[in-house]
């Protein structure tokens, strides 16, 4: 049955390669190849699923510039220039119901932040790099002449973020990607990923979490900490810091106490919960940061008692000449 249909695939093919308006490269044989690709590679309801979200895709977003398909992956281009390998069969993918729904203008405040504060020849670290979105925005900045360091433990993220920095940089020597976990200490500790919400969203937790976790699936990865990483690497400067860790920012925090006490500290960009805002704001007041926010399409300091937003700029006093003021 397999021989046959795979006989019967290659004479579709072959019959459509024959048809002038339906010639390789043209517009419906893209179209009708992406389809007919993930159609084939699917089974039972994923079939449609496949072929109504891509052509939802296709039609809908406003952010697709092109897209191709190999046997193995489908990649689109987005209108900034940037390459992402995205399977519309998997929900998690590429993050999809932001790409789709958002038109590709996913955390345009982050995009504007990055872009006013990180410099071409400068070095910088995306902590919880996942599948790579900040990381080519980054490794653009920086330039030839900067070096980007992307942590992500999360196999599936971390194969995700090789390939889409393949697909946008010939030069790999501007970047190092590591498939490990920043922490307080060294060694290994659990890692989640939660069924409902994908490798994205992945974390490391606790031991005691681990014995009454029943959400997802649980592994050990490798831990280290910031300082450590710096010293074994000889990173004489990191001047941005883009740490993204699902709740475990104040951890990493703790492992990077050298390069924090620094008077050429790098700036901080973290996520601030709820539960942790004091902590995390406590901690690096210590090492003479200063909070700040995006407001109204301008940097500008945290005042007293406001109510932090979820994404903040953490700044040492000695580098508020690096922040743009309005």
């Amino acid at each position: 049955m397999l021989v046959f249909l795979q006989n019967t695939k290659e004479k579709l093919v072959e019959i459509l390669n024959k048809i002038p308006f339906l010639k390789r490269g043209s517009f419906f044989f893209q179209t009708g190849r992406a389809i007919f690709r993930f159609f084939w590679r699917t089974t039972g309801k994923n079939q449609m699923r496949a072929v109504t979200k891509l052509r939802h895709f296709l039609l809908s977003t406003g952010a697709l510039s092109s897209y191709r398909v190999t046997p193995e992956d489908c990649v689109i281009e987005l209108k900034d220039g940037r390459f992402f390998v995205w399977d519309p069969t998997d929900p998690n993918s590429l993050l999809s119901i932001i790409i789709c729904r958002d038109r590709g203008l996913y955390d345009q405040t982050e995009a504007a932040v990055f872009k006013l504060l990180v410099r071409p020849g400068q070095t910088v670290m995306d902590i919880g790099a996942s599948f790579g979105w900040w990381s080519v925005v980054f490794a653009r900045l920086v330039g030839s002449a900067g070096k980007l360091y992307c942590f992500e433990p999360e196999p599936q993220s971390y194969s995700e973020l090789q390939k889409n920095m393949g697909l946008n940089f010939h030069d790999r020597t501007r970047f190092n990607l590591e498939q490990i976990a920043l922490s307080d200490k060294l060694g290994s500790e659990p890692f989640l990923v939660q069924k409902s919400l994908g490798p994205a969203f992945a974390r490391l937790i606790t031991a005691s979490e681990r014995e009454h976790t029943s959400q997802g699936e649980v592994r050990d990865v490798e831990v280290i900490t910031l300082d450590s990483y710096v010293q074994k690497n000889a990173i004489s400067k990191v001047d941005f810091i883009k740490c993204d860790v699902e709740g475990k920012t104040i951890e990493v925090l703790r492992g990077a106490t050298q390069l924090l006490k620094r008077e050429d500290a790098p700036l901080l960009w973290s996520e601030v919960n709820s539960t942790d805002s004091r902590e995390i704001f406590s901690f690096l007041k210590n090492f003479g940061y200063q909070p700040y926010t995006f407001d109204k399409g301008d940097l500008r300091p945290l005042k007293e008692g406001e109510r932090a937003p979820y994404h903040n700029l953490f700044v040492k006093k000695s580098r508020i000449k690096d922040v743009p003021q309005s």
